[in-house]
């Protein structure tokens, strides 16, 4: 389709943009602490700037891309976060059978100060709907881009445009749930035409990427997807170090010494003085050392100002003293919940609903957590939902109308259940577990005394591998391991739809099958919150699952850094509001004077 408008507005966007940045001697705002230094241990490492490709969406790129990309939205533990400082998306038309989004930024920049504009909004459209190769899943396609998939797949005809605006218009086939976070603005459009299309001028580079796309010109659009799918991973020398590093949000990266497989990787990440926002870092650099050591608690405050650790027995004593001598240690979870999970296929024994009912009330989950966790019980929380994590919204609701509590409530005697439900004595359950946890261990040493004093035998079926083992195989009864609690629908069908990719308790019902597909056209988040709750009240129901606890991760901070505040997540969670760190010793900055509004005090609206 033809553009709206053909104006070049970036260069005007450029001009108004720097003038809003209050500058220091270094160009920074003025929160800015020069000389400020962080150091973070960090267990993992950096391989590519591009998160939105499959290859590139690793843990530690994740990490980086959440102080180095601006989005318009950011889903954090189950709770959608706006960034108007960035932009607006919203619902231009809804109906059956068609769907449209109007994607309109602000003033944002890249680190070199050329605005972000229709352009990236049209290289991030096409990458994610992957409009041009939509019928080939063959990775050798050179129209194919290599994006991570969302909602924006459904995008059925080129976006109208405005260059002046910075806008573009997508049509979608359907409505679909996750409208919100479907488009991510990965990579600078300009880098992109200057490397694939070989345009130096960054808004000719710009204008060619926009006339590739529109135009549909196949020949260019090849270039762009090879360069967009390999171009951004450090190691490849397709692009110069400067326009790889190019950042959007509140930090840049400044070096990277070593190779992602390097063990002493170390990526130093520095004020990007382009960045516009309501808040802005007090920290002018935060270095992150790969380091997966096991004592890290140890190295706070000498080492190290910041470490993300798990908990053990063997640093329970060392952790506690820290935090009776002020340093910082949060406990947060990573999206990850322990479950007592069976196996329903035919061939098992508790592939009959009232067998497994009766098991699954054989045990008190509170006693399985607290003997695999041990001292740090008091961190291993009980959860009594596998859709919702505790504390977001959808949690209590769930707890409520699941009617969870009193299902899995035995009421008495388990032995005397058993017999009263008519269950033989003596049935062998393949109990699968991660033999080198030591976590997992206890709650399997608790599990089995319990189900066999009520008569069941719980044999021993660790693995270590329980993983592959679970997903690849019958050969287990009752699976005490770990799951990741769903954040799309796509997510929440595969682990309980019928012939999910993740449905390895093979439980199948009609009505949730039914419930799923409303999900994946709903758009309104609390009716999407009503049907989860909905479809966990049949997994409940089936009683195929028994939700533990949250799988907790301790972040140990110095006492001269203050301001830390994680929170939990599937990605990003140790440097989640690192933009909020600052110094102990530093004069308060206009963080604390910046304008608010209701929905700061819950999330990170601008930190993107």
């Amino acid at each position: 389709m033809t553009a709206i408008t053909r104006v070049l507005g970036g260069v005007a966007a450029v001009v108004i943009s720097l003038s809003l940045v209050a500058c220091t001697g270094k160009g920074y705002p003025p929160s800015v602490i020069e000389g400020s230094q962080v150091d973070v241990a960090w267990g993992d490492s950096l391989s590519s700037v591009n998160v939105a490709s499959v290859a590139g969406a690793t843990g530690g790129n994740l990490d980086v891309e959440q102080l180095t990309r601006s989005q318009f939205v950011r889903e954090r533990a189950g709770k959608i976060e706006f960034n108007p400082t960035f932009g607006t998306v919203t619902i231009e038309e809804e109906a059956e059978d068609s769907f449209a989004l109007a994607y309109d930024l602000e003033q944002p920049l890249w680190s070199d100060g050329i605005a972000l504009d229709a352009a990236d909004l049209l290289l991030a459209w096409a990458a994610g709907s992957n409009f041009f190769a939509p019928d080939s899943e063959a990775p050798e396609d050179e129209l194919r881009f290599d994006s991570i998939p969302t909602g924006m797949a459904l995008s059925d005809e080129i976006p109208t445009y405005d260059e002046f605006e910075r806008r573009i218009d997508v049509h979608f086939a359907r409505p679909f749930n996750g409208w919100e976070s479907a488009l991510d603005v990965a990579v600078p459009a300009h880098v992109v035409g200057r490397y694939a299309l070989g345009i130096d001028d960054p808004m000719a580079a710009k204008t060619a990427v926009i006339e590739a796309i529109t135009g549909s010109d196949t020949a260019a659009l090849a270039k762009v997807a090879a360069l967009w799918n390999s171009g951004f991973a450090l190691g490849e020398d397709q692009l110069s170090r400067d326009d790889l590093m190019l950042s959007s949000g509140p930090y840049r990266v400044e070096t990277v010494d070593g190779e992602s497989d390097d063990p002493a990787q170390r990526v130093t990440l520095v004020v990007n003085a382009a960045y516009v926002a309501e808040k802005t870092a007090s920290y002018e650099r935060i270095v992150l050392q790969h380091d997966d050591g096991e004592n890290l608690s140890d190295a706070v405050g000498a080492e190290y100002d910041l470490v993300q650790v798990v908990p053990r027995a063997d640093n329970f004593e060392s952790i506690r003293q820290l935090e009776r001598d002020d340093y910082g240690v949060d406990d947060i979870d990573h999206g990850v919940v322990w479950v007592a999970q069976a196996n329903t296929a035919a061939s098992r024994p508790l592939s009959d609903s009232a067998v497994r009912g009766v098991l699954m009330r054989s045990f008190d989950r509170g006693d399985v957590v607290e003997a695999g966790a041990g001292p740090w019980s008091d961190i291993y929380p009980g959860v009594s939902s596998v859709v919702f994590a505790p504390g977001t919204d959808g949690y209590q609701v769930a707890v409520e109308d699941t009617g969870f509590t009193a299902k899995f409530r035995s009421g008495g005697d388990a032995a005397d259940l058993r017999i009263a439900a008519g269950v033989p004595e003596g049935i062998r359950i393949c109990v699968l577990y991660d033999r080198g946890s030591a976590l997992a261990a206890g709650m399997f040493a608790s599990f089995q005394a319990q189900v066999g004093e009520a008569g069941w035998i719980a044999t021993d079926c660790g693995s270590d591998m329980p993983e592959e083992v679970v997903a690849s195989s019958d050969d287990w009864d009752i699976y005490l391991g770990m799951k990741e609690l769903p954040e799309t629908a796509d997510e929440l069908r595969a682990q309980w739809g019928t012939g999910g990719a993740e449905n390895y308790s093979d439980a199948t019902d009609g009505a949730r099958d039914d419930l799923l597909a409303q999900l994946e056209v709903e758009t309104d988040q609390y009716r999407a919150r009503d049907l989860r709750v909905a479809i966990e009240r049949t997994i409940v129901d089936q009683m195929v699952i028994a939700p533990l606890t949250i799988d907790p991760i301790l972040v140990i901070s110095d006492r001269d850094v203050e301001g830390v505040e994680p929170r939990s997540s599937r990605h990003g969670t140790l440097l989640d509001r690192a933009i909020g760190w600052r110094p102990y010793d530093a004069e308060q900055s206009n963080q604390d004077d910046q304008p608010t509004s209701p929905a700061d005090e819950d999330d990170d609206s601008g930190l993107f």
